[in-house]
């Protein structure tokens, strides 16, 4: 095992370019899986096409992931996977994401999501959230930028996995506002300004 200090870097040739990626921590494995999936998709771009990413998804992960359309407007649930249907008790695909939510958090996620898809770059939160039985629950999520096919709104891919057990019958109730965020590297530096916590 490495030292903390001990950063080692990817370095991903390919014919066309060179990419090199600061790999960031993860606690949950299937975290790190997801991303290096991706990282794999990527080859040698910063951003691998949604096509070329659904073509070779880790099928496996993919009933925890959303995929979200970013609007000017907001960001609008394209595919949520099976797994998060069942864990939040209801199916988001084709609503605005953080509906429920304060306008100044829909502009805050809305932000989000247009500098990973813009910089571009990913984020990595550890957030947590009310579980129907009064519990909180802690959980890890990725997001990753996907290049747009022809016309389509630029995409993002987030996956999330709970960090702990849900009990038989448990489910997600609400988010709350706690929480850790950073940006992830992904060969073309990151943002200037951490994302704000919370």
């Amino acid at each position: 095992m490495l030292p903390v200090n001990v950063l080692v870097l990817f370095r991903v040739n390919t014919p066309r370019s060179t990419v090199v990626r600061l790999p960031p921590r993860f606690d949950s494995p299937s975290c790190r899986y997801f991303y290096d999936a991706w990282c794999e998709v990527a080859g040698g771009e910063i951003v691998p096409s949604s096509s070329d990413f659904l073509d070779h998804a880790p099928v496996e992960l993919m009933p925890y992931a959303f995929i979200h359309d970013i609007h000017p407007e907001g960001v609008i649930v394209r595919f949520m996977g099976t797994g998060l249907v069942q864990r939040w008790r209801h199916d988001l695909t084709g609503q605005y994401f953080g509906d429920q939510l304060a306008q100044f958090d829909r502009d805050r996620l809305l932000n989000f999501c247009q500098t990973v898809v813009h910089h571009p770059c990913g984020m990595r939160q550890i957030g947590h959230m009310a579980s129907s039985m009064g519990r909180s629950l802690s959980f890890e999520a990725v997001m990753l930028p996907l290049r747009s096919d022809s016309a389509a709104p630029p995409r993002v891919i987030v996956f999330s996995q709970i960090l702990g057990n849900m009990v038989d019958k448990e489910h997600s109730s609400d988010f709350e506002q706690s929480g850790m965020r950073e940006w992830i590297d992904l060969g073309n530096s990151i943002p200037a300004d951490a994302p704000p916590a919370g």
